[in-house]
């Protein structure tokens, strides 16, 4: 289960990064991103290929010891066998993606972008 690193992209805006992780194949996770801003809005895009079965969990943790799957803002768990995408319920410390099942054609792509505003203090 190797550990994918991610592409950060702080665009040219007040508190917007865009983590990107490439290559994702069947049990492989991402590197965890750490969200430093407080509250803000999560968007999560999935491109790629899915194979057989296929699935990515977008995952959530405040300690990076234990991770459980986040959210969307409809309510479902954020988990796609479908190339698509969907807002996020709650910020998370760190957030990372998860391959949980595929075949050997598996190999995602997965974007997160963090809208946020900076807390004060």
């Amino acid at each position: 289960m190797p550990t994918r690193p991610f592409v950060r992209n702080d665009l040219n805006a007040p508190n917007v990064v865009i983590w990107t992780w490439s290559g994702l194949l069947v049990s492989d996770d991402g590197q965890p991103a750490e969200i430093i801003y407080g509250q803000g809005r999560i968007w999560v895009q999935v491109s790629g290929t899915a194979g057989s079965g296929g699935a990515v969990v977008i995952e959530g943790s405040i300690t990076g010891a234990n991770y459980g799957t986040l959210n969307t803002e409809g309510g479902g768990a954020a988990s796609f066998s479908n190339l698509g995408g969907a807002a996020l319920r709650g910020t998370p410390f760190l957030i990372r993606p998860r391959v949980s099942a595929g075949d050997s054609n598996t190999n995602f792509t997965v974007h997160i972008a963090y809208l946020g505003a900076k807390l004060p203090g």
